[in-house]
């Protein structure tokens, strides 16, 4: 006869313990999903007997002595109340021993007292703890399975991880939630799962179809039946990258709108660079603790960061002999990346367009959910599948209905690409020879990312010479010259090739455009798009074909003056516009000053009671790295008749643009616009004493405005790549 044992509380210290006499039944409930559809929470309900002893019915004088009273038979009359099982913690481990073999590792939800000396114990799997437990999340760029494991288990945890789960890589990010969904994403991307392992503990592992178990018939009810699934036609999967760009906008991540709070949880509601997050100047808000998706805050004011870009590709399967349409999406899984995103998509097609469940109840031995059994099916042919759930009742003995699925073997699992590899591209075209590792792996094929050149940086606009006035006001400023757009980064194509009959691959460029000839097909960069986002080397987080910065537009020149007679108001000539470049102010050319003077002084064919006016022109508008130039005012000359005329200040000239960034399909950056030259003034002649206006020049020889500066030249985009993951 089986021995079964109930241990509640530390191993070596139990709070109780129970055996089969004080077992009345034991219902328990386990599952592993096949490719992490959910992440289950299991259930273990023991019904035991228990002599709560509550009041005494004979109360001896010294209680600090008393144990019991004892019958005649040895049993108890009356006792001393010593521990109600009803209260024992949430949480505290359950034991299931069979034959002292661990069979289970469970932790008590609730106690119910079903009669005087029966009690039902509810208890959960770990899962079942962590569905109210938090984790915070974070964005991961290669960081070890096991390293993240432990930090969203946290401690108080019996688990073991195998080798070849534990030293996976894991990209992505997990948002704030609760540790089951975390664990959830994380075995879904990498295609593990959870079993028991020998202490009745986790076991994270990869599910083996080369280890297979024998059910022998005698084991085996005759009832039983056999699903057949509705086969999927297409499954989706949504593959995700995350990473930083300085240049990213801060947003904002949480304002009090004058509200005082205090210790206040903000949960974002997409990845934030850590290192971005501030508070708003003049806020009267601290930051207690702060992560990449959440932040604690007291006080008032307003809480910024830049968000992590986030970029999507869509992949996907077909299955041609589905009978109906039905499509299986995969889309919030934010740990599904380039890294593992094509070993998801085989492993959940093949699952879905393939698995049969097979029902089934069995007397169980030592058979547990994620191992592979062979037995008789209901149909009576010994067939082979894995155990996926079991729905147990122990009293004499202990019958299983399971499920099983069938016509599935587990592939692909944990990364789909380890290694990657970028090739330089010539005109001449090169080989590319397929590493024997690819074809060790379940599915053997590789990732091509074609990345062609960037495009030029447009040239910046020349500023906009100075305008002449009228009879009554000086000439407007030039308009700063367009800063040239940017160019785009080149375009990008990603392929998955399939290798098995390939010993290598022929790559090159053309003109701007990389390709790869693989067999008889042929990849080009041309049939690919330009991202704002670029294309991120996961590995190593360089991102490549990106656009190329705009430049920067130029400044406008001031506005001329005018300088009427007495009695009238004319308007001031002003500076040349200021322009900020790089964190540096670049100063608008000073006006000129007005003027009233003597013809005479200037010519000596002038009359004596003449008199010119002038109302001072604008200055050059500054450009990217470069000062406006200052107008000048009306000066003598030593030769008659050579008179030096007011004039606007010249726009300043844009600085070369930066270099192109040296990565991979960067695009060049815009040239920047010169700067707008100043307006000139107008010219009145007037009698000696303002009586009478001879006359009024504004766009004569004596109205001089401002040239517009020179735009600088844009620059060539970076040359193209292709990069190989395998």
């Amino acid at each position: 006869m089986k021995v079964n044992r109930i241990i509640i509380g530390p191993e070596d210290a139990p709070v109780l313990e129970f055996f089969n006499k004080d077992i009345l039944e034991i219902t328990e409930n386990t599952s592993v999903s096949m490719v992490g559809a959910e992440l289950a929470i299991d259930q273990f309900v023991p019904i035991v007997k228990y002599d709560l002893i509550i009041r005494y019915v004979l109360v001896p004088k010294d209680l600090e002595f008393f144990q019991s009273f004892l019958t005649a038979d040895g049993y108890t009359l009356t006792g001393k109340y010593t521990y109600d099982i009803r209260a024992t913690p949430y949480g505290t481990p359950v034991r299931f021993y069979i034959d002292s073999r661990p069979a289970g590792l469970y932790y008590l939800s609730k106690v119910d007292r079903l009669e005087r000396d029966t009690f039902k114990l509810s208890c959960v799997s770990a899962v079942g703890l962590m569905d109210k437990q938090r984790h915070i999340g974070d964005v991961y760029t290669g960081k070890r399975f096991d390293a993240v494991l432990a930090e969203i288990i946290g401690e108080g945890y019996d688990y073991q991880v195998e080798p070849d789960v534990a030293s996976l890589q894991v990209y992505g990010w997990l948002p704030y939630g609760t540790k089951r969904t975390s664990l959830h994403h994380l075995l879904v991307a990498h295609g593990a799962t959870i079993t028991k392992s020998d202490t009745g503990g986790m076991l994270f592992n990869f599910l083996k179809a080369t280890e297979t178990t024998d059910i022998p018939p005698e084991r085996i009810y005759d009832e039983g039946s056999v699903v057949y699934g509705e086969e999927a036609s297409r499954v989706e999967i949504l593959e995700h990258g995350f990473y930083y760009l300085s240049n990213v906008s801060a947003e904002v991540l949480f304002d009090t709108r004058g509200e005082m709070v205090q210790n206040t949880v903000v949960v974002f509601k997409q990845p934030i660079y850590k290192d971005s997050i501030y508070v708003e100047e003049g806020s009267a808000m601290e930051v207690l603790e702060y992560g990449t998706n959440y932040a604690v805050v007291s006080g008032s004011g307003v809480l910024l960061g830049k968000p992590y870009v986030h970029t999507t590709r869509l992949i996907s399967a077909t299955n041609e002999e589905a009978p109906t349409e039905k499509i299986v999406s995969v889309e919030d899984a934010t740990l599904i990346t380039l890294a593992n995103s094509e070993n998801c998509l085989k492993r959940i097609s093949e699952y879905y367009f393939h698995a049969t469940t097979l029902k089934n109840s069995i007397v169980i031995d030592q058979e547990k959910t994620g191992k592979r059994y062979t037995f008789l099916n209901p149909f009576r042919e010994f067939t082979s599948a894995f155990m996926t759930n079991m729905s147990a009742f122990t009293s004499n003995v202990t019958k299983a209905e399971c499920e099983f699925i069938q016509d599935y073997v587990p592939i692909a699992q944990g990364s789909s690409f380890l290694r990657r590899e970028i090739l330089e591209l010539t005109e001449e075209g090169s080989v590319w020879n397929v590493p024997n590792s690819v074809y060790e792996k379940d599915v053997p094929q590789i990732r091509v990312v074609l990345i062609g050149a960037g495009e030029n940086g447009e040239n910046g606009q020349d500023g906009e010479t100075g305008h002449y006035g009228d009879d009554h006001t000086g000439g407007e400023g030039g308009a700063g010259g367009k800063g040239g757009a940017g160019g785009k980064g080149g375009r990008i194509l990603s392929a998955t090739i399939d290798v098995s009959n390939l010993a290598f691959l022929r790559y090159g460029a053309d003109g701007k455009n990389a390709w790869v000839r693989a067999g008889d097909n042929y990849y080009t960069s041309a049939s690919g798009t330009s991202s704002v986002s670029g294309f991120v080397d996961m590995f190593t987080g360089a991102v490549y074909a990106l656009p190329g910065n705009p430049g920067v537009d130029g400044a406008a020149g001031g506005m001329g003056g005018a300088n009427p007679a007495i009695g009238s108001s004319g308007n001031a000539a002003t500076n040349g516009e200021d322009l900020v470049f790089n964190g540096v102010t670049y100063k608008g050319g000073k006006k000129s000053n007005k003027q009233a003077v003597r013809a005479k002084e200037y010519g000596s064919g002038y009359s004596e009671t003449m008199t010119w006016r002038f109302g001072g022109c604008g200055g050059g508008g500054a450009a990217a790295g470069a000062n406006g130039h200052d107008a000048g005012e009306l000066e003598k000359s030593p030769i008659d008749y050579d008179e030096r005329w007011p004039y606007g200040g010249d726009g300043a000239d844009a600085i070369a643009a930066q270099p192109t960034v040296e990565m991979y399909g960067t695009g060049g950056n815009g040239g920047s616009g010169g700067g707008g030259g100043g307006g000139a003034t107008n010219h009145y002649w007037w009698n000696d004493v303002y009586t009478t206006l001879i006359a009024v020049w504004s766009k004569e020889r004596s109205n001089i405005p401002g040239k517009g500066g020179k735009g600088s030249s844009g620059t060539p985009g970076y040359i193209g790549c292709a990069i190989i993951y395998y």
